[in-house]
């Protein structure tokens, strides 16, 4: 209660207003540089640069087709938005079951995203593992490369990431 009273007691010193002024507008400068550079880098897209591919596969005939008219559609949708910047789009083609993956072990211990996998503690069961088959279409030459990927976590849905040498703005399934 004591610094009460001697807040009531304290003097009030004369003010430079041309003084305050100009803290004032420095203040405002400040905080408004500030703003803008958290705004500008939060808006920026940025590259997942972890490989989410821990393997390769060939994708059945029946898979690409039906991979390549989500992609198609997708792309119609979004081209306006997204034709600037995006060269790849990684598209989710097939469920890769584990028993078809050689040497699947070491490569989910190499794996720089088979988080998901290894979260599940204590049981290390295939059964517990989602594989992902995932195409990689080139916007530029409407066609898909030339192999697939296989990946245990997937990146966030619209958001770049790498696969091997590819970075591709990564679709999910293509509906929507």
């Amino acid at each position: 209660m004591y610094w009460l009273a001697w807040i009531g007691k304290a003097k009030v010193w004369p003010v430079n207003t041309n003084l305050v002024g100009t803290v004032t507008m420095k203040c405002l400068l400040g905080s408004a540089c500030i703003y803008f550079v958290l705004v500008a880098s939060g808006s920026a897209e940025t590259v997942d640069q972890r490989d989410f591919s821990i393997d390769t596969f060939q994708p059945t005939p029946n898979e690409v087709r039906l991979a390549e008219k989500r992609v198609h559609a997708y792309w119609i949708k979004h081209q306006a938005e997204y034709a600037a910047n995006t060269r790849y789009l990684a598209v989710e083609a097939a469920a890769i079951f584990p028993a078809e993956v050689q040497d699947l072990w070491p490569k989910l211990i190499n794996s720089e995203t088979a988080t998901d996998f290894f979260a599940h503690g204590s049981r290390f069961t295939y059964s517990n593992l989602n594989l992902t088959g995932i195409l990689i279409y080139d916007t530029l030459n409407n066609r898909f490369i030339d192999r697939g990927f296989v990946s245990v976590d997937l990146p966030r849905r619209n958001r770049f990431a790498r696969w091997e040498r590819y970075v591709a703005r990564f679709i999910g399934t293509g509906w929507g």
